[in-house]
């Protein structure tokens, strides 16, 4: 209800509604399971009750794979969802992992929009660091998905998938010349061999927690604005 008279207040026709961190994975997988398909049924609910005016961004229970396929196949399929949200990590694993390279190759074979969303990361803080994670690590965990799916080859080999960042990329659009310099002197570079600055450009990039004049001209100065789409964290 709060959502739709912010819609009519600010004459918003359709809210893309999709899930954050910290996920539905605590090392349960049958509870990962059912947790996606509550989640899942949510989202085709809501759009049911007010047609037009909600779509959705399902959640898959990664890591189970066999699961994650299913659930995709059912969120797309019968649930008719707008799409996939991917945490940044899942399991000690951030996206572009081999791990998970079923999903990419079934999400490029359906074309299906691909929404990455930043979670904690994986591994230990050092001692005394007790800044919240979600004002600098989120967009840094963004950053390195982004530059993990190029450099691992994803977006050479699985060139399909329409993958939206959010949060303007992170902190991509500023490391944007710093990452492109590296094309040829990395072992990585046969599997991103237009360079990194190529497969960038087929983000598209929300605008979530940036709507400011400085990481808008950044991100602006490497995208073109034909990528660059409306969200927020509403």
């Amino acid at each position: 209800e709060k959502s739709l008279a912010v819609m009519e207040a600010h004459n918003i026709a359709t809210t893309i509604l999709s899930f954050t961190s910290p996920g539905i994975y605590f090392g349960d997988l049958a509870q990962t399971r059912e947790s996606a398909r509550i989640c899942n049924d949510y989202l085709a609910k809501l759009a049911s009750d007010h047609p037009g005016r909600f779509g959705g961004f399902a959640f898959l229970p990664l890591p189970d794979m066999d699961a994650s396929l299913r659930e995709l196949e059912r969120v797309l399929d019968e649930l008719k969802l707008d799409g996939v949200t991917l945490l940044t990590s899942v399991d000690e694993r951030y996206m572009g992992h081999p791990d998970f390279e079923p999903l990419y190759e079934e999400l490029n074979r359906r074309k299906a929009v691909t929404f990455i969303h930043p979670c904690y990361p994986p591994g230990t803080e050092a001692d005394g660091w007790n800044i919240p994670r979600m004002i600098i690590d989120y967009p840094f965990e963004t950053t390195r998905v982004a530059t993990n799916l190029i450099m691992n080859g994803v977006m050479e080999r699985l060139p399909d998938i329409p993958f939206i960042l959010s949060h303007s990329g992170g902190t991509l659009p500023f490391l944007a010349h710093r990452i492109a310099i590296f094309d040829k002197k990395t072992a990585l570079q046969d599997k991103y061999p237009k360079g990194a600055m190529a497969y960038m450009k087929r983000f598209y990039f929300d605008t979530a927690l940036s709507g400011d004049a400085v990481p808008l001209a950044a991100l602006s100065g490497v995208i073109d604005p034909s990528q660059i789409l409306f969200g927020t964290d509403y």
